[in-house]
């Protein structure tokens, strides 16, 4: 201060807060006149200290430290920072590689007066990676990776394992077959937090040795081999190959022009360690079949064939060469009288150890053969062979052309209705260029056949098998026209109460009238089965004189159809007999009753050879009016006594509307209603 006026000046320090006061507190001075005087009080800032300590002590992590006013300070690991001016401070910790930052990553303290401030900042590693590496890289090597903590591992081939633990590890190698291990079993290595361990290892394959030997020395056999691994290898006659990787190997030879490969094509063996594998396979030189044919088969048409190496050779006709060279033949057809020879030569190649058939058709010259068949209806049948079996077969009128010039046969078949043409076979030589026709006049059917019966009133069913085979059936008499000849075979079918005639067979000639009789005796067994709605019924016998006793014959209930055919009813008698036949109408499916319809006839049949029947009597039922039914009838008399087989034959004697049912009682004696 300037114009200050002399005299004695005393100074007195305040106290600042944060600080410490200058000492002495006052001091006193005298300003003489001109002169100056002086006063310094030295102030001390109130300080502190700040202790930073890092876990684990090795890190070198780095921290700021920000304090009051904007002080900074920086630094890395652990420090003891003094004399600090008291205030609030912030410490900030910094990253680390590998290592986990404090958490809070800043940290904020009061620092005061002769007081130390301590901050801890301790860091936690980070999982690091291993990495395992073998070579060969596709090999499944076996390890076993441990690591600290008791940490265990197991494996095979490369891999790539993180988020592990920071430490020691020791990684050990297993053995594996086919493959030396590393030559160190056991590896150790420490991870660093966040860092990368690798381990390496190195398997050696096991080998052997392949040779390859192709026959003959000479020959530049061709093969592939291929192996567990890497490209196949190819190449050209007998080789080897050193320090091959065992295992199984397949050889394939293949095809060389000229030679046959050896067989089997491809071989197998397997390469041990140290060991060596023998592959062998002779080559053949190739030699083939080649086959002149000659078409149609048979033709001596002439050839020359030539080939490789100036080869050649004529003949004539089909033949087979063997031993041939392998490569390009050609043939060169000659002329045939009557034939035209193939346009070109033909030419093919022979492969090794193959076969090639070398094939000349030659066109023969065409006729032409009319088959003509008369009357046009008939539409006979034929066979026409030729020189190579049958041409061809039909029915009527046909015209064949192309035919080759040969020798023919024609031959007339049997048509049903028709007479076979005279002479029924034909030969004939077809010239080339010529029509040759073949007429054949076929005659219809002219023979005829009569059917009869005895008795001839049943009409008994029969079939008439043809010479073809073709099936007429019939019921009862009949006369058959229009018949062509041959063996006809006549069958006779069964009716109940009758014995069945055996078979017969009739050879009809042509234009001739026939006849065949079916003799069917009425069966006298009375235990024969006893159909009453049948056409023929056996009722049985013998009826017996009176004096003998009463016998009754019957059938409780026959029907006669609308169609109006008979019903017929066997019995015997023995000599002396009375017969008595009563029929008795009843009521049919839904018709009223008309016993005028009914009627009976009695026969008898002939005791001598010919076993015809005789009409013995006949009665016409007749109602007593019309809404009335007739009283049962008793039928007998002195004429029907005697022995013998009887037949009753119940019939319509009039119009009728329907199906009538009826009783049938024979007996020796009178019948009762």
């Amino acid at each position: 201060m300037n114009g200050v006026p002399a005299g004695d000046y005393s100074l007195i320090w305040l106290p600042l807060e944060g600080w410490d006061t200058p000492t002495p507190p006052q001091e006193t001075r005298t300003l003489s006149s001109g002169g100056a005087v002086s006063f310094a009080g030295s102030y001390r800032r109130w300080t502190g200290r700040v202790q930073v300590d890092v876990a684990p002590e090795e890190i070198p992590a780095p921290w700021v430290l920000t304090g009051p006013e904007g002080t900074v300070q920086e630094g890395t690991g652990r420090a003891l920072l003094d004399e600090l001016p008291v205030g609030e401070y912030t410490l900030q910790w910094g990253e680390v590689d590998g290592w986990f930052s404090p958490d809070p990553q800043a940290s904020t303290g009061a620092v005061e007066r002769n007081q130390t401030v301590v901050w801890e900042g301790r860091y936690a590693p980070m999982p690091g990676e291993v990495r395992i590496v073998v070579t060969p890289d596709t090999l499944p090597a076996p390890w076993v990776l441990s690591g600290p903590d008791g940490l265990t591992t197991e494996g095979a081939g490369e891999a790539s394992l993180s988020d592990l633990p920071t430490g020691d590890y020791t990684l050990t190698w297993g053995p594996l077959e086919g493959w030396d291990p590393p030559s160190t079993a056991e590896v150790t290595g420490t991870l660093d937090p966040g860092g990368e361990l690798q381990f390496a290892g190195n398997y050696e394959r096991w080998t052997g040795r392949v040779e390859i030997r192709v026959e003959p020395e000479e020959m530049p056999g061709q093969w592939t081999l291929t192996g567990p691994e890497g490209p196949a290898r190819s190449g050209v006659g007998s080789s080897v190959y050193e320090a091959i990787p065992v295992g199984e190997y397949t050889l394939r030879w293949w095809h060389v022009d000229g030679w046959i490969a050896p067989q089997p094509s491809q071989v197998t063996g397997v390469v041990r360690r140290n060991e060596t594998l023998v592959l062998e396979g002779r080559y053949e030189r190739a030699v083939g079949e080649l086959t002149v044919r000659v078409l149609p088969d048979g033709l001596a048409a002439p050839w020359v064939l030539t080939g490789p190496s100036g080869f050649e050779a004529e003949g004539e006709g089909t033949r087979t060469f063997t031993g041939l060279n392998t490569g390009p033949y050609r043939v060169v057809w000659g002329e045939v009288e009557g034939w035209t020879a193939p346009a070109f030569p033909t030419n093919r190649t022979l492969p090794p150890g193959g076969s090639v058939i070398m094939e000349g058709a030659y066109t023969a010259s065409t006729g032409t053969v009319v088959v003509a068949v008369e009357p046009e209806e008939s539409e006979g049948a034929w066979v026409l062979q030729g020189p190579d079996g049958t041409v061809d077969s039909g029915r009527g009128t046909r015209t064949f052309t192309g035919l080759p010039p040969a020798a023919y046969t024609l031959r007339w078949f049997a048509t049903p209705g028709w007479e076979v043409p005279d002479p029924a076979t034909v030969d004939f030589t077809l010239a080339a260029g010529a029509t040759e026709t073949i007429a054949g006049t076929f005659r219809a059917g002219s023979a005829t056949l009569s059917i009869f019966f005895r008795p001839s009133a049943i009409p008994a069913p029969w079939r008439l098998t043809d010479p073809f085979g073709s099936v007429t059936t019939g019921e009862g008499t009949a006369t058959l026209s229009g018949l062509q000849s041959g063996r006809y075979r006549m069958t006779w079918l069964d009716i109940l109460g009758w014995t069945t005639p055996p078979t017969v067979e009739i050879e009809i000639a042509e234009g001739e009238t026939a006849s065949v009789q079916g003799s069917y005796p009425l069966m006298r067994d009375p235990y024969a089965t006893n159909d009453s709605l049948s056409r023929v019924a056996a009722l049985g016998g013998p009826l017996v004189p009176a004096d003998d006793g009463t016998v009754l014959l019957e059938t409780e209930v026959a029907r006669l159809d609308e169609d109006g055919r008979s019903r017929f009813f066997g019995f015997t008698s023995d000599p002396g007999s009375a017969i008595a036949v009563r029929v008795d109408p009843l009521e049919s499916f839904g018709h009223p009753l008309d016993a005028q319809s009914l009627g009976i006839r009695i026969w008898r049949q002939d005791s001598g050879g010919s076993g015809g029947w005789t009409l013995m009597g006949q009665l016409n039922l007749q109602p007593r009016g019309a809404s009335e039914y007739h009283s049962p009838i008793l039928y007998s008399g002195p004429g029907f006594a005697g022995d013998g087989t009887w037949a009753a034959e119940v019939y319509s004697a009039g119009t009728r509307t329907g199906r009538q049912l009826f009783r049938v009682r024979v007996s020796n004696a009178a019948i009762a209603p």
